[in-house]
C-alpha cells in the first residue's frame, strides 16, 4: 500500500488488464492466484 500512497503505482483506465495487475500487485506475496480471475 506505500507505494500506492506514494504514487509509484498507477492506473490509467479501469478495465480487466489493469483490474488484474492492480490485484497481482497487492497480493502477489499472499496468493498463488493473484492476478488471475478464478472459479470458486
Amino acid at each position: 500500500m506505500v507505494e500506492l500512497e506514494r504514487e509509484q503505482y498507477s492506473i490509467d483506465s479501469f478495465n480487466e488488464k489493469s483490474f488484474k495487475k492492480l490485484h497481482y500487485h497487492l497480493f502477489q506475496d499472499i496468493y498463488s492466484f493473484a492476478g488471475q480471475f478464478r472459479d470458486v
